[in-house]
């Protein structure tokens, strides 16, 4: 205990000394991902209105964001985040495919703001050629401290050496005077001072006043001159509230220019339930005394189900971690007194698997004791294998026996996983992607198992097929259900009036069965590979009732819902006028009608009205319509108690 409490101790000492180092810090922007610009790490929440497929690129550290010459103000912040008398602006920006020459009103720059009174700031590159020796503009309160004067002859390559790196820029001020001189505003390019102060033909201002009431603009390009090229990039952007002075912002600088840690994760597919994604580190020596480290893991949460963590086997075991999860992110904090050495894992997450597809997990705000870290974010593709709901990666008749007594309610592996099972299994168990767990999972399983299919209607996006029903009459006592059309999975439910029905007897051998009967359930699964002959017995349920009783049973036939009532002293069964249906529609030769029960009154009109079809009194799931010309015609299904008109076409 008093291990933990000094390795804990040593945590917060060492973030203490983060801020010690270099205090002030009020806003921090990885520009990683649009997370990190709606959240940033530190300070005040930002708009994204960009493509976050295209806006983002590799940066100084990770990800960075970038905008071309014509999105300009695509991502901003409130203007409030920059402090008025006395602050500093660092960060990391690169220029790309630029003209050579700086043109005066067609140039970049990284941020900007101002309101109605002329009062703003901003940072960015401009047509100047001067005596001091710079070409970059920085523009505090109402005026602009530059480097130069605008005389349209300064090509990018003489302000930054070499164009295609990324560089470092920094924008101070302070009322009262910067590092105990006269000079109240300065800019550095790569950590050196880069010239003086000049303010459109008078003194910088001794007051500096805040922007309130609008918006921060990260990257304009202004291309008034016709020059509609090049892109503009920024990353790691921190404001501090006082100037920093020059040891510090050449820290800043040295510190980012030598820093070589990467963290990273590896590309990997997974078929299994839960598995491990492991934070790998570059080199590290006893030199570099890395005794703590901390970064945010952003994550898909519809796909993954973050479950836990482990430091066994990895460079930083017997630390002292923190962890803090809310969905979709993971802030990880570590510490310890001897520092990590090598490379490989410095902590695994554990996640389970909850749906299928492809993502790739970020890793934003990493440091490595005050330093900032690199990151490379490696791709998690899940291939989550449907039917296999015990988990062993294998399909088998087992699974559908599982699936089967799953939908009548039963308890199947109570000991491992019991009802309502975890979301993977559910969704192992789930192969025709409808309705929940069905029979018809369970006859779709035992297809697979046998060879009959080689893929499951989940992922081929198709549905099985949908002329299935079931017939019921009233025989001799018993409650009688025959198959009709390509029927594979069959449910049963009754709510009420349970005590009146008996334990069902089946008559397909080759059919799969479970029951679910007691006090509080009646509920019956039937699942096969191969469909039953049209009209079989598929089973018998014997009744005890008096007169004017229903019963009513709620069924998914295949993958349809369908709730069907039969009087047990009437025999009539009623269905309701929502389930019946036609298909397919358009139809060539034959129309499938579905939901009906008992003898039928089908009647074909035209489209003035015609009737051109008509049968009566005929217990019917099919009619040819073959004679019929091509065209729009109406339908009209009549059972005993109701009458369904619907529109189909004839090809």
């Amino acid at each position: 205990m008093k291990k933990l409490i000094f390795l804990f101790t040593v945590m917060v000492l060492l973030i203490m000394s983060i801020k010690a180092q270099i205090n002030g810090l009020v806003f921090r922007c990885t520009f990683d991902d649009v997370q990190s610009i709606t959240n940033p790490s530190v300070g005040l929440s930002g708009t994204f209105k960009a493509n976050p497929s295209t806006n983002f690129t590799t940066g100084k550290f990770g990800k960075a964001y970038i905008a071309n010459y014509d999105e300009d103000d695509m991502v901003t912040f409130p203007s409030e985040i920059i402090p008025a008398n006395r602050a500093t602006i660092a960060f990391w920006g690169k220029v790309i495919n630029m003209p050579s020459t700086i043109l005066w009103a067609a140039n970049p720059y990284f941020f900007e703001t101002h309101d109605i009174n002329g009062v703003g700031y901003g940072f960015g590159l401009n047509g100047n050629n001067g005596s001091f020796g710079g070409g970059l503009c920085g523009w505090v309160n109402n005026g602009s401290y530059t480097t130069g004067l605008y005389s349209n002859n300064y090509t990018y390559a003489q302000i930054l050496g070499d164009v295609d790196a990324w560089h470092f820029y920094v924008l101070k001020w302070d009322a009262g005077g910067v590092d105990g001189s006269s000079e109240n505003v300065k800019m550095y390019l790569d950590g050196q001072q880069n010239g003086s102060c000049t303010y459109y033909g008078s003194n910088c201002s001794s007051t500096f006043n805040q922007v309130t009431g609008q918006l921060l603009n990260i990257i304009e390009i202004y291309a008034n001159n016709g020059t509609n090229t090049g892109s503009a990039a920024i990353d790691e952007f921190k404001i501090y509230n006082r100037a920093l002075t020059n040891a510090e912002i050449q820290t800043l600088y040295n510190e980012n220019l030598t820093n070589n840690y990467t963290i990273s994760t590896t590309n990997q597919t997974q078929t299994v339930d839960t598995f491990e994604i492991a934070i790998n580190t570059s080199e590290l020596t006893q030199g570099d005394n890395i005794i703590a480290y901390q970064f945010d893991f952003n994550y898909d949460s519809t796909m993954l189900k973050y479950i836990g963590n482990s430091l066994t086997g990895t460079l930083a075991e017997n630390g002292s971690l923190q962890a803090n999860s809310i969905t979709g992110k993971l802030s990880v904090a570590w510490a310890r007194q001897t520092p990590i050495v090598g490379t490989g894992p410095i902590i695994k997450l554990k996640f389970q698997l909850i749906a299928n597809g492809t993502t790739t997990p970020t890793i934003n705000n990493a440091l490595f004791n005050t330093t900032a870290v690199n990151t490379t974010n490696g791709t998690i593709t899940t291939i989550f294998m449907y039917g296999d709901i015990d988990g062993n990666n294998l399909v088998q008749a087992y699974d559908a026996a599982l699936a089967l007594q799953y939908s009548v309610g039963i308890d199947p592996i109570p000991l491992i996983d019991p009802i309502p099972w975890e979301d993977w299994r559910v969704l192992a168990a789930n192969v025709d992607g409808q309705n929940g767990i069905t029979a018809n999972d369970a006859s779709e399983i035992l297809k697979f198992t046998v060879g009959l299919i080689k893929s499951f209607p989940v992922t081929l996006k198709s549905s099985p097929s949908d002329n299935a029903n079931v017939n019921i009459s009233i025989e001799g006592g018993f409650i009688i259900f025959k198959s009709s059309g390509d029927l594979f999975g069959l449910n049963i439910y009754v709510n009420e009036h349970k005590n009146l029905l008996g334990t069902p007897q089946f008559f397909n051998s080759n059919m799969l069965t479970a029951t679910n009967i007691s006090i509080s359930s009646y509920a019956i699964g039937l699942a096969t590979p191969t469909s039953p002959v049209p009209g079989e017995t598929l089973l018998k349920i014997p009744y005890t009732a008096g007169q004017d009783t229903d019963i009513t049973f709620d069924m998914i036939i295949n993958t349809t819902k369908t709730q069907v009532t039969i009087g047990l002293s009437t025999g009539i069964a009623k269905v309701s006028k929502k389930e019946i249906s036609i298909f397919p529609n358009p139809a060539c030769n034959t129309l499938m009608i579905n939901g009906t029960y008992g003898k039928l009154k089908i009647s074909i009109f035209d489209l003035i009205g015609k009737m051109v079809y008509c049968i009566n009194n005929k217990n019917v799931n099919q009619i040819d319509i073959s004679c019929l010309p091509n065209g729009a015609y109406f339908i009209t299904i009549e059972t005993e108690d109701e009458a369904v008109t619907k529109k189909f076409i004839k090809r």
